[in-house]
């Protein structure tokens, strides 16, 4: 993750857990990459598809904070871009703001920009 090459992670997990598909380490890195990568849908289907195939409670217990975390991103993704579809530029800037303290995927970043465009903060967009 630190060389945010979050491709070759992601495809890195899916070989891991091929070979062990209760890795919850390469499932939450995959999770994490993804979200990275700005990919909330697919990250909360991965981790919820990992949580269901788990084969023991223990696992599907462990890994629950993380599905619970990739579906509050995918949420608030959601809710940020409805609002901005809506031109609440304010509220649609909170929701990507919210978003930016959990990843700094860059296409939350450019929302949480063109919501400023929208405000009329041109100074703070091309920061």
């Amino acid at each position: 993750m630190m060389l945010r090459d979050f491709a070759g992670l992601i495809s890195d997990c899916n070989e891991v857990l091929k070979i062990d598909k209760n890795y919850i380490k390469a499932a939450i890195r995959k999770n994490k990459a993804l979200t990275e990568m700005g990919k909330f849908e697919e990250a909360c289907a991965a981790i919820r598809e990992f949580a269901a195939e788990a084969t023991s409670p223990a696992i599907r217990d462990a890994v629950a904070a993380e599905v619970k975390r990739a579906e509050g991103l995918r949420s608030g993704w959601q809710q940020g871009q409805e609002q901005f579809r809506q031109k609440d530029f304010g509220r649609a800037k909170n929701s990507f703001n919210v978003l930016m303290r959990n990843t700094s995927a860059p296409k939350v970043v450019i929302a949480s920009a063109r919501s400023d465009l929208g405000l009329g903060l041109v100074d703070s967009a091309t920061r």
